[in-house]
């Protein structure tokens, strides 16, 4: 409805920099604001290649079983039920499935699916089977389309290679945030090789507070959305106050996707995108500033969390590497701050720290003081 397009950010100018040196890339990190790179993927073999489909399956195989997305809808559903019954805790495979349930089918049959360029909707993907490739690792799934992409700078020089997209028109991406317990929080490149797709940005520093989250273990980052992706503001009044940046991202286009900012994807027209994650400590730093509220947030999420015996179980064990009893379990499940008083939870908000490409004496200084940031905070809220 028109009251979301009323939350543009009208005041952002977004930056088209061509094939920016490592300097200007980095003022961007530093700064937290997103940007769009051109005149870098079109230089990638992958960008005229992979346009031809007997190329992707002569390269990929006719008959290699590849695990993609599908009833996205159906699966939302029962997501939401769950979330509103409060059983979310004990269904954590449905809300595994994020993107839809996993289907294993021949490339072949997904290519020929995709190529028939049917936009997807809500009634059409209740009446029939639509897939999404989503974030596929390349080089696990597809090894031999590695060599087509030239991985930028940043995630080259940290061993990380990209992760594959092939969509249909329609096909939407939720809002969330990348983040994971081992690498809390990613900066992210995204590069449109074929179609276009549609991004919405929210600034964290912003717009932490209103976009409703999910309460469960390892899925903070990801927003409550209706079936088209986004908050319901009928539901959630709060998210009324959001902006975003829209960015319609063509082909040959790169964005740059600041740590912790919210985003959600459309994509437009049949599409086939690579994207990456790096990590940098500048981005990290502003944990303790302007993004420190994205940290207070997810806070927030663990004091407030629904977990299931099993889940808490396996978290502790996760954390401590101890085989705690049922009664120890239950302890923490029912005391929330001494959970999170653990000094292995709060040595989590510095797991990036420990990465080998970031490892130093100023990224150590940077996790202690982060770590007693978020200890001092548990410890204030604990009274």
């Amino acid at each position: 409805g028109l009251s979301r397009e009323m939350s543009l950010d009208e005041d952002f100018i977004l930056e088209t920099i061509s094939n920016p040196s490592e300097e200007t890339f980095e003022e961007f990190i530093l700064k937290s604001i997103p940007f769009v790179l051109t005149d870098v993927a079109t230089q990638w073999p992958a960008f005229e290649a992979w346009k031809d489909p007997e190329y992707l399956i002569e390269k990929i195989g006719k008959k290699t079983k590849i695990p993609l997305r599908t009833h996205f809808v159906k699966v939302h559903a029962e997501q939401m039920k769950s979330i509103r019954e409060k059983t979310a805790a004990n269904n954590m495979k449905i809300h595994s499935e994020w993107l839809g349930e996993t289907a294993n089918i021949t490339f072949e049959e997904f290519l020929d699916h995709w190529k028939r360029g049917k936009p997807w909707s809500k009634e059409e993907d209740l009446k029939e089977e639509f897939y999404y490739l989503a974030s596929l690792p390349i080089s696990k799934h597809f090894p031999a389309l590695g060599e087509d992409v030239i991985v930028p700078n940043y995630p080259q020089s940290q061993k990380k290679s990209g992760n594959l997209w092939i969509g249909n028109q329609g096909q939407v991406t939720p809002v969330h945030f990348d983040f994971s317990t081992g690498d809390p929080g990613m900066d992210g490149l995204h590069a449109v090789l074929k179609g276009s797709k549609k991004f919405k940005l929210f600034d964290p520093s912003y717009n932490s507070s209103f976009i409703p989250k999910k309460n469960l273990w390892g899925k903070f980052h990801q927003a409550i959305v209706d079936v088209d992706g986004l908050p319901d503001e009928k539901e959630f009044p709060e998210y009324k106050k959001a902006k975003y940046i829209e960015i319609l991202l063509k082909e040959g286009e790169i964005l740059f996707i600041p740590k912790l900012w919210w985003h959600h994807v459309t994509t437009l027209e049949p599409s086939i995108s690579v994207n990456f994650w790096f990590q940098h400590l500048g981005s990290e730093k502003l944990k303790l500033t302007k993004h420190w509220c994205v940290i207070e947030e997810y806070l927030k999420s663990v004091e407030s969390m629904d977990i299931s015996l099993e889940k808490m179980k396996n978290v502790l064990q996760f954390l401590t590497h101890k085989n705690l009893s049922e009664k120890e379990v239950e302890h923490y499940i029912k005391n929330k701050y001494e959970f999170m008083l653990l000094p292995q939870f709060i040595e989590t908000f510095a797991h990036s720290t420990k990465a080998p490409y970031i490892a130093s004496k100023e990224a150590t200084e940077f996790g202690r003081e982060l770590c007693d940031k978020v200890l001092d905070w548990i410890q204030k809220r604990k009274k």
